[in-house]
């Protein structure tokens, strides 16, 4: 399987870097082998994976086989990176939609079920498969692509006889081509230099939302999104709709870290609940996450890997506040329109940042994402807490009550 050979050696060199850069910035080579075991360990339900998409191909090819025979065009599209990537990916699939001729898609991802689950809604969606099976599928379609901070065209795969009576869909390959030129060393060296590629896009006057609408040449919609929802967990819990704030201390499951937390994660998040409570006891304040969180005291709810995302769609969607370090639940937050207040440390706040939301800058330093391989789980400074991490409790306590009355008000009547 010449595809799946070229993901699984394209998954070591990043492992080796990994290794090398905990290596480098701790000076422990016994440590970053400890490192690179841990993150082996973990990834071994990726290689499980990869065994099943042997399980599924034949139904790929089938239904590829089909889609192709129609008339409008049938794209591939790989999906990389976690559940915001994948929410601002299905934003810019929509806003493509609407502005060219009909098209249908077929995703590939490591998540599989999240995906099917965020573009259900999406026009032309048809199926999501394992990413395993991208390298080896895409020259089927009549055209594939990958999508993540940016956007690549296979031009060397495309069906252009049929792409070319889709005349505006054509543009947009162009487009995509054209515009990438610019970032073509930030494409080549992704993950790695992607903060470099945020400074590029910031400096263009365009954000995480909006990046993949430049390089498509097409108009960015709202952050809405058509997600399915479970809501009877509100009443469960008996919350009122638009009464109780949703709080976050996690990050995305597919990173591993050394140590308890990462350094995006805001470690006074306790103080800050305390402060709430003190204002508002009647304010209930509902903790959500997965692994990856860490109980915050003082919470009414902690739901910590007791929710699916449709419970917590569900929540997010009628919280008064999320309160959350910069990742996937704001911008999943985002697609109900509900407001977060987000600190900010080694991801860029004005490249994540949402215009809509409290965004809270470093207290020092910060930006650092991808400056090191090892950004989430060693600061590049070296410092044991990161700096960029310290803002003040009381400050993010008064920044959240100050908007939650009103709303509450609102929610009641």
């Amino acid at each position: 399987m010449v595809g799946g050979s070229t993901f699984i050696r394209y998954k070591l060199a990043r492992l080796y870097h990994k290794y090398r850069d905990v290596r480098d910035s701790s000076g422990s080579r016994l440590q970053a082998a400890a490192f690179a075991l841990i993150l082996i360990v973990r990834r071994l339900d990726y290689l499980y994976k990869h065994l099943l998409a042997r399980r599924v191909r034949r139904d790929a090819r089938t239904a590829t086989k089909v889609s192709t025979d129609s008339a409008k065009p049938h794209l591939a599209v790989k999906l990389t990176g976690g559940l915001g990537d994948y929410v601002v990916a299905a934003r810019y699939l929509r806003d493509l939609a609407d502005q060219v001729e009909p098209f249908s898609f077929d995703l590939y991802s490591g998540s599989p079920d999240l995906a099917e689950w965020i573009f259900a809604a999406i026009p032309g969606f048809s199926n999501s498969y394992t990413e395993f099976l991208f390298d080896e599928l895409r020259a089927k379609y009549d055209l594939a692509l990958w999508v993540t901070h940016f956007v690549v065209a296979y031009a060397e795969f495309a069906a252009w006889r049929k792409l070319r009576r889709s005349q505006k869909l054509s543009d947009v390959i162009q487009n995509i081509m054209k515009f990438g030129t610019a970032f073509e060393p930030f494409i080549q060296n992704h993950p790695r230099w992607d903060n470099f590629l945020a400074r590029q896009a910031v400096y263009m006057n365009l954000q995480r939302r909006t990046l993949l609408h430049a390089f498509s040449g097409i108009k960015p919609g709202d952050d809405s999104l058509l997600l399915a929802t479970d809501e009877n967990i509100i009443e469960t819990l008996g919350l009122t709709r638009g009464g109780f704030i949703t709080i976050h201390n996690g990050f995305d499951l597919s990173v591993v870290i050394m140590g308890a937390a990462a350094t995006k994660c805001y470690p006074h998040f306790a103080e800050v609940v305390r402060l709430i409570k003190a204002e508002r006891p009647d304010l209930p304040i509902v903790q959500i996450g997965a692994r990856t969180s860490t109980p915050i005291p003082g919470v009414d709810h902690n739901l910590i890997g007791k929710t699916s995302l449709r419970q917590t769609g569900g929540l997010l969607r009628h919280a008064a506040r999320h309160i959350d370090n910069e990742g996937g639940l704001v911008h999943l937050a985002r697609c109900f329109g509900t407001r977060s207040t987000v600190v900010f440390g080694p991801t860029p706040i004005d490249y994540f940042g949402y215009e809509e939301n409290q965004n809270i800058p470093p207290s020092a330093c910060g930006g650092c994402w991808f400056i090191t391989e090892s950004w989430m789980s060693h600061c590049p400074r070296g410092f044991a807490t990161p700096i960029c991490t310290d803002q003040e409790p009381a400050m993010i306590a008064r920044m959240i009550l100050g908007g939650i009355p009103q709303m509450t008000r609102d929610a009641d009547l």
